[in-house]
């Protein structure tokens, strides 16, 4: 979605006032007001806030660039997230000679309140695999609609899963612990490599390289983890198992693998990479245990046969769901 015209002279000018100095406790109020108002006024904001950060301007330039009211707006879209920057500070980047299309932008703190507003998010679609570089050199792959939002890369590296599974390749930086956080636990590292998955009822770090160091959201137990170790927390609690780590992130290949687990899980992984989506039509039957391995371009046939394994049945809708239910008396 693209930021309109008005929206971006509305971030320009508030950015401005954060400036200048100009806000007092009613106007902060008012601009927390517009800001909350739609997920525009937050995207124009943070635009603003991105591009200030990356040009590095002198001061003179900025304030010309943020007085300017009429010049051309140049938008791009990438397959991160749509970028739509403000009219007169493209103008000023380019009159700069300074490209900045075509490459994920950096986050820096900017003069504001809030400062992590400008935040840069990751996503892939249902089926969609794809390896991100981020600004300090890391990278993340990530499994099919999952969302990962970059916080900070400043001083202290944070990053946030907040759907769906990722593999981290850290950089390493002695001064720069890298975070990612998710729902129920946060992972701090200096240069690894391991794997966060997001599951119905717990979520699980698995170590491949290094150590790592994984707390719960309230940060009242941790644990440390070092290679062919995982990490499972659910609800506060942490427990720690052994594993294969030649076996980590299989869907990295287009492969998912369960053993005896849930069949809510199966599904919930499934429908990562299952466009028509696979559903439960007898709630009586989601822990059902599960030991199997399939290609991600094989779901419908390979939940078919656990389906009739298990003694179900699966119905195909119009719009290509799997729906699983009992069998008919008899079948």
């Amino acid at each position: 979605m693209s930021i309109s015209e008005s929206y971006e002279d509305e971030a320009r000018k508030w950015f401005t006032r954060h400036l200048s100095g100009e806000l007092n406790e009613a106007t902060r109020a008012e601009f927390d007001t517009w800001l909350h108002q739609s997920g525009s006024h937050k995207r124009a904001y943070e635009a603003v806030a991105r591009l200030w950060g990356d040009l590095d301007w002198s001061e003179v330039l900025n304030r010309d660039a943020m007085a300017a009211e009429q010049r051309p707006v140049l938008r791009s879209r990438s397959h991160i997230s749509a970028l739509g920057v403000a009219g007169g500070l493209i103008a000023a980047g380019i009159a700069l000679g300074v490209f900045v299309l075509g490459k994920s932008p950096a986050v820096h703190h900017m003069p504001s309140p809030q400062p992590l507003l400008a935040e840069t998010l990751y996503e892939t679609g249902v089926g969609e695999v794809r390896t991100f570089e981020l600004a300090d050199g890391s990278e993340v792959t990530l499994a099919g609609h999952s969302r990962l939002a970059v916080k900070q890369m400043d001083g202290h590296r944070i990053v946030e899963l907040r759907e769906g599974d990722g593999y981290f390749k850290v950089s390493r930086d002695e001064q720069r612990p890298f975070t990612v956080e998710t729902a129920q636990l946060a992972v701090t590292v200096l240069g690894t490599q391991f794997e966060i998955n997001t599951k119905p009822d717990r979520e699980e770090v698995s170590v491949t390289q290094g150590s790592v160091e994984v707390a719960t959201s309230d940060r009242r137990q941790k644990v440390q983890l070092s290679v062919g170790q995982r990490a499972i927390v659910n609800r506060d609690q942490v427990e720690t198992v052994s594993f294969d780590p030649s076996r980590t992130a299989n869907w990295r290949e287009g492969r998912l693998s369960f053993v005896n687990a849930p069949l809510q899980e199966l599904i919930a992984e499934t429908n990562q990479y299952y466009p028509g989506g696979v559903y439960l039509g007898a709630k009586d039957v989601s822990e059902l245990r599960v030991t199997t391995s399939f290609r991600t371009d094989q779901a419908e046939t390979a939940i078919s046969g656990v389906a009739r394994s298990l003694g179900l049945s699966v119905i195909k809708t119009d719009a290509g769901a799997l729906v699983l239910i009992h069998s008919p008396a008899g079948k």
